[in-house]
């Protein structure tokens, strides 16, 4: 099967990773995440050059497509090439509505206060501002799993995935909408 990369234009098969078939880009290694957000770009019709953007953790695959934009801020909670500013989205060094758009790109899951990270992103937004949050979801699951305390950090990994520290359920859009967001 042949398959046309959203964000590079590569056309031909993908890559696989893990247990998930045609993954990645071999051109620019996008993952399918990536892919889907440059595909909402495009159908949307983002005016990039008159939007202010914070971007947390931006990928290599997307980072260069975006990087030279006026308003568009790269951040991460370390210091990488691809942000440019140290920026910890549980406490986002930013004034009240300063951002037309926050970018989350499968960070949520990797944050110990995932719920302080999305109030502090909906304070950042500017009224009618737009968000991208993206986790991954079990869409077996109804809730969030929150692993008990004291879970060991190899059963939390196996059940979440690599680095995660929760499993989002079908409850994601509720928790956005707890701290304020339109979804």
């Amino acid at each position: 099967r042949r398959f046309t990369c959203t964000l590079c234009q590569f056309s031909g098969r993908f890559v696989a990773i893990r247990d998930r078939r045609e993954a990645r880009c071999p051109n620019c290694g996008s993952r399918e995440h990536d892919r889907t957000i440059a595909l909402f770009w495009t159908r949307e019709d983002w005016d990039f050059d008159h939007r202010s953007i914070l971007h947390f953790a931006p990928g290599k695959s997307s980072w260069p497509n975006q990087k030279d934009l006026p308003g568009y801020v790269s951040s991460d909670i370390k210091t990488h090439k691809r942000a440019a500013q140290i920026v910890d989205i549980q406490d986002i060094g930013f004034p009240d509505q300063f951002f037309d758009d926050v970018i989350c790109n499968h960070v949520l899951e990797h944050v110990p206060e995932d719920m302080a990270a999305m109030s502090e992103c909906f304070r950042v937004m500017k009224p009618g501002g737009r968000g991208i949050f993206s986790v991954p979801i079990d869409t077996e699951r109804a809730e969030t799993w929150h692993p008990p305390t004291g879970t060991p950090t190899d059963e939390i990994e196996r059940i979440c995935g690599p680095m995660h520290l929760r499993l989002y359920g079908l409850d994601f859009p509720d928790l956005l909408r707890s701290v304020g967001f339109e979804v």
